[in-house]
């Protein structure tokens, strides 16, 4: 969002009680901070696929399952800072 003038800093500017979420898969900054966030390479990676197994090797699960996890996640996370407002 940066690369777009949308930061918080910028957005906060004009409006300071904003709530910002910013999600990122391998963290803002670091080694694999560049990798992309697809729910296939999270399940990969992760060891989830490990677990789910039929016959010839490892799968991912049916649906994306961890972005599912992650929507639900930050709703009660931006939810909360409603509230605490």
């Amino acid at each position: 969002m940066q690369d777009h003038g949308l930061d918080y800093d910028y957005l906060a500017a004009d409006n300071p009680e904003l709530i910002y979420l910013s999600i990122s898969t391998f963290g803002q900054n670091g080694p694999m901070g560049h990798r992309p966030g697809l729910d296939d390479v999270i399940q990969a990676t992760s060891g989830l696929m490990s677990i789910n197994e039929r016959g010839d090797g490892p799968i991912k699960t049916g649906g994306p399952l961890l972005d599912y996890a992650t929507d639900m996640h930050s709703t009660s996370v931006v939810l909360a800072a409603v509230l605490l407002r």
